[in-house]
């Protein structure tokens, strides 16, 4: 790792800390030269992921899309924005524990309807409503009587 400071090749780990449940690594560097500290956050790189969308188009897998749909659903919610991130986390780990080179949109979408479905009953049909494109009331009953039903 180049020290930031000077660009010297040369740096020692003085510590090192696992992060975000185990799954990014930081560790606190000095360089040997000039003895700039500095950080340096680690995180396994896999493959990119190819998203299927309806029409059939590809796309590589964002993350951060999933993440914005959620903040979205849970836009007027009392949940605090760690617990967004943490299922945020937990649907992603999913999503990439298919063990798939590609995925398609519609199992991305059930994938998270899934979780909500467990979490919390108003964000499922919140989700599920854009989701499913819902344009009735009936839409919205239909919704809500199904979660009804298996609570």
């Amino acid at each position: 790792m180049r020290c930031p400071e000077c660009q010297h090749p040369d740096t020692k780990v003085t510590a090192t800390r696992l992060q975000e449940e185990d799954s990014v690594v930081r560790r606190r560097r000095r360089c040997l030269h000039c003895g700039y500290r500095f950080s340096t956050l680690e995180t396994c790189c896999t493959t990119d992921l190819i998203v299927i969308k309806r029409d059939g188009s590809r796309e590589t897998f964002e993350a951060q899309k999933i993440l914005l749909a959620l903040q979205k659903t849970f836009k007027k919610d009392v949940r605090s924005d760690e617990s967004v991130r943490q299922l945020h986390e937990q649907i992603v780990k999913i999503i990439r524990e298919q063990e798939k080179h590609s995925i398609s949109s519609q199992m991305i979408g059930d994938i998270v309807l899934e979780q909500l479905k467990q979490i919390d009953p108003m964000a499922y049909i919140r989700f599920v409503s854009i989701y499913k494109n819902f344009r009735t009331a009936a839409d919205f009953a239909s919704a809500a009587q199904s979660i009804s039903q298996e609570t």
